[in-house]
């Protein structure tokens, strides 16, 4: 089973991964923004991971492979949800 969302680290709102076997792990944070994400969903084997991140053009959604691989699609605005 794994879990992900947002928590609070020494680094600020990291997006982290949780396993049975691994425990709770940070996954890193995009550069150039504050250090700020949360992840949203994660696939069914725990191989890949999907949220956002702030770099330094604010909002991003990304997606984190379990090789420590980024991809960040393309820049979105941040508005309140209605």
């Amino acid at each position: 089973m794994s879990v992900v969302g947002g928590s609070l680290s020494s680094n600020g709102g990291e997006t982290f991964l949780w396993t049975a076997t691994g425990g709770m792990e940070g996954v890193g944070d995009l550069a150039g923004g504050g250090f700020q994400g949360s992840a949203l969903a994660i696939t069914p084997d725990g191989s890949i991971v999907v949220g956002y991140s702030f770099s330094a053009t604010g909002a991003e959604a990304f997606r984190w492979t379990r090789t420590g691989a980024w991809w960040v699609a393309t820049h979105f605005a941040r508005r309140p949800l209605t």
